[in-house]
């Protein structure tokens, strides 16, 4: 198994859509779950799902971090870890070709509070209706993992692509 698992989804009804990206904390089988979760109302979370994993806590999901609200709708979101990294990073975007960058860190497998690293609007003088619609990427690193960057790759509205290279320093 992977040392990290990342699944990204969408779900909507009734006009209140929300965009998740879930992912483990250290690994599959001993990491507890965390979710992003971001939405038509410009929230994001990070949220703590108990049970998942099998483990005996079926108690109910809570929220673990309300982060600084998106300036549009939150319509996609990434995750990417380096497999012997205790940080990450999480991308978020939305409307007018925003865009957030946060860090996120572990100690012994507990997430601790996520830190924006960066907020950039790709075109300035994008219209509310421009918006990014999907987000992946991949690691790059030179040796160490404290050499570790991200190659994040957006899609927009209008079918174009941009690629960025994000470090998680903050």
């Amino acid at each position: 198994a992977p040392p990290c698992a990342e699944y990204s989804l969408g779900l909507g009804g009734g006009g209140r859509e929300l965009t998740c990206t879930i992912w483990c904390g250290k690994s599959p089988d001993s990491g507890r779950p965390w979710l992003f979760a971001g939405g038509q109302d410009c929230s994001a979370r990070l949220i703590e799902v108990p049970g998942a994993t099998g483990s005996d806590d079926n108690g109910g999901a809570r929220i673990i971090q309300q982060l600084q609200p998106h300036p549009t709708a939150i319509r996609a979101a990434y995750f990417s870890r380096h497999p012997s990294s205790m940080t990450g990073l999480v991308v978020s975007g939305g409307g007018k070709l925003a865009l957030r960058f946060w860090r996120l860190s572990y100690i012994e497998g507990d997430l601790v509070p996520c830190r924006l690293i960066d907020a950039i609007e790709v075109e300035p003088e994008s219209d509310q209706d421009h918006r990014v619609l999907a987000l992946h990427g991949c690691i790059a690193w030179w040796g160490e993992p404290s050499g570790c960057c991200h190659v994040v790759v957006s899609g927009d509205s209008e079918g174009r692509v941009a690629v960025f290279l994000a470090s998680e320093e903050v």
